[in-house]
């Protein structure tokens, strides 16, 4: 099957895509290291059911996380402030575009795609849309249970996250982060299906260097007064 011009290169990406048009399963979990095409077959598959009008909103929300040091006080509104870490939703939506066998505009597809910080959903409820939400292994079973519990009538939420790609300390120290283990909670629901990417379609060589690394990290949080200097 094709969305927005685009079909899933491997058996996984197929299956994660058919998990999220399926009506029966309002809550998607994706997990899978880094380059396996998780943002990329759930945003196309979002963005061809908005072009069916099967949903009238897709939201984008992530934890504004920064990797490293911080940058301090970013200057701007609420909006511009968010927009550094949009960076990842205007790459993937580039890559449908240049992958596609239709033609579409990146701006264009960029409008359709509301980006929201995790900490703005409290309160807000979405109705007939579609809410993807990113980089969940970050995210404590309090955040979670909020942004899933935002949503609303003839809505769907895609949870994406790889647990190799920790940034939160207080994650990293955990034998399994809370993304984990609420995915392994939810799993036997009926209105929930779980979808494991383990294929890079980066290079051959990505997904040894995340295990690697993902390992050293693990293992630096033996050490946690070492690690905080």
């Amino acid at each position: 099957m094709s969305v927005m011009g685009v079909t899933g290169v491997n058996d996984e990406q197929k299956e994660l895509e058919r998990a999220i048009l399926d009506n029966e399963h309002r809550i998607v979990i994706a997990t899978g290291r880094a380059g396996t095409g998780k943002d990329f077959i759930s945003i196309a598959t979002a963005l061809q059911m908005k072009e069916d009008k099967e949903i009238q909103q897709i939201f984008y929300v992530r934890d504004p996380i920064e990797v490293g040091e911080s940058l301090g006080f970013l200057k701007g509104d609420e909006e511009e402030k968010f927009d550094p870490f949009l960076g990842p939703l205007q790459d993937t939506v580039t890559a449908i575009v240049e992958a596609s066998n239709e033609p579409h505009n990146i701006n264009d597809l960029l409008y359709k795609i509301e980006g929201i910080p995790l900490n703005f959903v409290r309160g807000r409820t979405f109705e007939n849309a579609i809410v993807i939400c990113d980089e969940c292994q970050n995210m404590s079973f309090t955040e979670l249970q909020t942004i899933i519990t935002r949503m609303g009538k003839y809505s769907k939420i895609i949870l994406l996250g790889s647990y190799s790609q920790i940034d939160k300390k207080e994650q990293l120290r955990k034998a399994k982060c809370d993304f984990q283990v609420a995915a392994e909670a939810l799993a036997a629901k009926d209105y929930v299906e779980v979808v494991e990417l383990k294929q890079s379609v980066r290079s051959d060589w990505c997904a040894e260097v995340d295990e690697i690394f993902d390992g050293l990290k693990r293992n630096e949080q033996k050490w946690p007064l070492a690690y905080n200097k």
